[in-house]
């Protein structure tokens, strides 16, 4: 063969391993991931380019924000943890970014252990993540975890965002047949007023048993964007044990900025309630986060 076929074949070889082990293989991220995976706005996860297997949180694992402070104190520092579980997987990975409504990144972010977790930077913006370590390699199953350690920003920095995702990992040694998860989690700033302001009005004193509880419930919207909620519910607490009742659970329910939102509400109250004073909750949520909670007391009678 000559010299000129034998650098032919040479760079053919090399293509072909290219092809079969590229630069984002499995076994090249399992120190980590590259900045900007944690699927928040204008970034992928590594389900693009990195890893293959279903599509986008369709495995059938799950992945979840543990001990998350639904609000933050400006400048406190908070620990939460990062889990994820999925049957038959056995190596494992994250990354978690907490951002503004600007997308910019919001507070600091430290890793709760250093032996397993890292800082990287990209995008200017700030991320946690595995390391080597980190992988929890032949932890079947599941679920393992990351700890978070999150300072939170300045006054006035309003709702953070943790965007985060997950790979589940078959740890067959290359990138094909893992499962990648992505979700967030909103943290309102204590203090701050919601997105969406609840109010009640025309609160009656009593209401007699086998009767209803009607009053009138507003939405404002305080930002300058479009909010939605898709649940609502009235939680009571009284003589008997605490009772939740759904007032609305369906589609996405849109309120301008411009255009508060009101309905009447109106909860049958059985005959059998025993008679007394109850404290009322009725707080409305947006997939399963509580965006506002309105109280009062309310008494029954025979």
């Amino acid at each position: 063969m000559s010299t000129r076929s034998r650098a032919i074949a040479a760079l053919a070889s090399a293509a072909l391993l290219l092809s079969l082990f590229p630069p984002h293989s499995a076994l090249a991220r399992s120190s980590g991931p590259p900045a900007e995976r944690t699927g928040a706005p204008g970034e992928q996860t590594c389900l693009n380019g990195c890893h293959t297997g279903t599509p986008l949180n369709g495995g059938g694992g799950a992945l979840d924000l543990i001990g998350a402070p639904a609000s933050y104190a400006p400048g406190a520092d908070y620990s939460f943890w990062v889990e994820l579980a999925e049957i038959g997987m056995s190596r494992w990975g994250f990354q978690l970014t907490s951002l503004d409504d600007a997308h910019a990144s919001a507070g600091s972010l430290q890793p709760g252990n250093p032996d397993s977790t890292q800082v990287v930077n990209g995008g200017g913006k700030e991320y946690l993540e595995h390391n080597s370590t980190g992988t929890w390699q032949g932890i079947a199953d599941g679920p393992v975890t990351w700890l978070v350690d999150w300072t939170a920003p300045a006054a006035g920095a309003g709702e953070v965002t943790f965007w985060f995702a997950g790979n589940a990992a078959n740890n067959n040694g290359s990138r094909t047949g893992d499962h990648i998860y992505a979700a967030s989690f909103t943290s309102a700033e204590a203090g701050a007023a919601p997105v969406l302001d609840l109010t009640l009005s025309n609160i009656p004193l009593s209401v007699p048993a086998g009767g209803s509880l009607d009053l009138s419930a507003t939405l404002t919207n305080t930002t300058a964007v479009v909010q939605t909620f898709n649940s609502a519910a009235l939680d009571a607490t009284g003589p008997v044990p605490p009772t939740t009742l759904p007032l609305y659970a369906g589609p996405p329910v849109p309120v301008a900025p411009s255009s508060p939102l009101s309905a009447p509400v109106s909860v049958p109250v059985p005959g059998f309630a025993p008679a007394g004073s109850y404290l009322v909750d009725i707080s409305i949520s947006s997939d399963g986060q509580v965006i506002d909670t309105e109280s009062f007391n309310v008494a029954v009678t025979d």
